[in-house]
């Protein structure tokens, strides 16, 4: 048999070790593209086989290894595979180049957004139409399924899931179920819920994801809309747990239409949506799962094999979803703050004698009084005439507690939401609450980092004061504007946020006169967003002169753009969660006429600036603002005003 040149150079390259990084060597694989089937075989596979080396490690190896597996689909490896036409071969030329350039990017430090998932999603077919079998396994995708059962970064594990996920490739199924497994991947989700991988245990990793699940979004509600797609009704044993999980409406409401749609069993109305209406849904799923049991199937199927290691996880999930681990959650001192909300939430969503006896022994001798004032908060939602007898109780052991305020101070700087704050707060009457309010300021005059919800030590802090201003809302007030005079750039900023939070419209002159946006855009902005949350026309007007100050300045005026919309109305974070993370503000009592000096002032911005992006910004920010004057009642308010505090004990 005759040997061509090309070939005799490729057997010397495939005979030579490389480097990982120069594994997927480009120049050979387009002079492979148009040699024999057998060069081409041996040229991926060897570029299968050292860049695969380095996948386990580099999610950036993994995306350039996926531009070869769409290559290799394109032409497929095999000794009788045939040459595909000219135009197939450009798109494996584009491919490759395409991988070049951008594995070139990476070694260089480049910084760069990930590419094209490695699979388009495929039309689907025509109805009555079975779509084809898959052919051949590409080597590349054993390789990436390979790299993701070896490597222990979640983040290569989770490109190689983004960029399988519409293959229909059964080789995929370890990879999913490790997934499951090890991570409680989101991104295996997607791969579930298409129902285009059926092989291995697919569907009892699809109902671990489930159980796990920490919080509803919807790439996990796929699993639930799309049941019929890849698995049966078994999915319905497990909503009711997942009903119980959940935070609210929207949540709650793929579930109620899914677990119909699972049992053709109505269950009762969302709205009004209450914490007692989410109760009443969770029972009712609940009795006719138990109506339903001979029905429907096993959630362990039969037929799986118990030693398989997803199959053996499921089921030690399963049993943490039954009321006997729920309470033993709660018992349990090491429990995580999450779970521990969710078995409290559970307990009280049963309202059995038992529920009812664990959620007492915590409020009696639990010693986590974080986890005590859920407790509290729950059963004022869900039984307020059991609620007095409960606070009496937790009342009584701080009156014996010398420690008591210093554990309702440690409660309050690991609280989530402002309703457990209100909690905490409501019971400091029987402590000493001066030494609260003395820790609070502590903590305020140590902080050092920056005032962002990026930084751990900001919610501690945003607590403090919360907290501090609903025990003695003036003390807090003349004390973080005093804070506002500091000789130190780190008290003051912890001042402005403070007296934000506070809503201290006694604050607004001194806020005013530390606006200097010329010398210091960041501190301005964190000025501008404090006077947004004070409730004053003296800030509303502070606000409107600062919008035009700094038209050149894209950080500045897209701050104060965002700050002025709030006062219209308008705001990315709603509710509980702009509290969360310091991003509210108070909604103008005449949104009209607000919303039209800011107008004016954005009109302002831009004729003066001459920065294309700034413009374009800030007639963005215009347009939203007109839109939400032509819905109105679509407004959104900060936080409430803060309860007064409780009366000494």
């Amino acid at each position: 048999m005759r040997v061509t040149a090309f070939a005799a150079v490729a057997a010397l390259f495939l005979a030579t070790p490389v480097t990982a990084q120069e594994a997927l060597n480009v120049p050979w694989l387009l002079q492979a593209v148009d040699a024999d089937a057998a060069t081409w075989s041996a040229t991926v596979e060897r570029c299968v086989t050292e860049f695969g080396a380095a996948a386990v490690t580099d999610r950036h190896v993994v995306d350039a290894l996926g531009y070869l597996l769409r290559a290799e689909e394109l032409r497929p490896v095999g000794a009788d595979v045939p040459l595909p036409d000219a135009e197939t071969l450009e798109q494996i030329r584009t491919l490759l180049t395409s991988a070049d350039e951008f594995l070139g990017r990476h070694l260089r430090g480049e910084v760069y957004r990930f590419p094209a998932q490695f699979a388009y999603p495929p039309a689907p077919p025509p109805p009555g139409v079975e779509p084809p079998p898959p052919g051949p396994t590409p080597l590349a995708l054993r390789a990436l399924v390979d790299t993701g059962l070896q490597t222990d970064g979640w983040m290569v594990a989770e490109r190689i899931l983004v960029g399988c996920r519409w293959l229909p490739y059964q080789e995929l199924a370890p990879l999913v179920e490790r997934a499951a497994i090890v991570w409680h991947h989101q991104e295996a989700v997607e791969v579930i819920a298409q129902g285009r991988v059926r092989s291995g245990h697919v569907e009892a990793a699809g109902l671990l994801l489930l159980i796990h699940q920490r919080g509803w979004i919807g790439r996990e509600s796929g699993l639930v809309t799309g049941w019929e797609r890849w698995s049966d009704e078994r999915v319905a044993r497990g909503t009711p747990y997942m009903i119980a999980k959940c935070a609210g409406a929207s949540d709650a409401g793929r579930l109620v239409r899914a677990f119909t749609q699972m049992t053709g069993r109505e269950l009762p109305e969302l709205e009004p949506w209450s914490l007692q209406r989410h109760r009443e849904i969770y029972q009712a799923a609940r009795d006719v799962v138990a109506e339903l049991d001979d029905t429907l199937p096993p959630l362990i199927d039969p037929d799986w094999d118990p030693d398989a290691e997803v199959v053996a996880v499921l089921r030690g999930a399963w049993y943490e979803t039954t009321l006997r681990a729920q309470i033993e959650r709660v018992q349990d001192p090491a429990a995580e703050p999450r779970e521990l909300r969710v078995a409290l939430q559970r307990l009280l969503f049963e309202d059995t004698d038992e529920s009812r006896a664990a959620v007492e022994e915590q409020v009696r001798v639990g010693e986590r009084w974080l986890t005590i004032a859920w407790s509290l908060d729950l059963v004022e939602q869900l039984s307020p005439e059991w609620a007095a007898e409960l606070r009496s109780v937790a009342l009584d052991r701080l009156l014996d507690d010398p420690e008591g305020a210093a554990r309702l101070t440690e409660a309050i700087f690991e609280a989530k939401e402002r309703r457990t704050i209100e909690t905490l707060v409501s019971l400091t009457g029987a402590v000493d609450a001066a030494q609260m309010t003395d820790a609070f300021g502590e903590l305020a005059l140590a902080h050092r980092d920056l005032i962002h919800n990026n930084e751990m030590s900001f919610y501690p802090l945003r607590n403090a004061i919360c907290a501090w201003g609903m025990i003695d809302h003036a003390e807090a007030a003349e004390f973080f504007l005093w804070l506002l005079s500091s000789d130190s750039e780190a008290q003051r900023n912890v001042g402005i946020f403070a007296v934000g939070e506070l809503g201290a419209a006694e604050a607004v002159p001194g806020l005013v006169a530390l606006m200097v946006p010329e010398e210091q855009h960041a501190g301005a902005s964190s000025i501008i967003t404090a006077l947004g949350k004070i409730d004053a026309d003296v800030a509303r007007d502070a606000i409107i002169e600062a919008i035009a100050a700094l038209p050149e300045d894209r950080e500045y005026c897209s701050s104060v753009t965002v700050v002025a919309c709030r006062g219209c109305g308008i705001n990315h974070y709603q509710g509980d969660r702009a509290w969360r993370f310091g991003m509210w503000g108070v909604v103008a009592p005449d949104v009209p006429a607000f919303a039209a000096r800011v107008l004016e002032k954005i009109d302002e911005i831009c004729a003066l600036s001459t920065n294309e992006q700034i413009v374009r910004s800030a007639q963005n920010r215009a347009e939203m603002i007109r839109n939400a004057l032509a819905r109105p009642g679509r407004t959104f308010s900060g936080p409430p005003p803060p309860p007064p505090a409780p009366p000494p004990r």
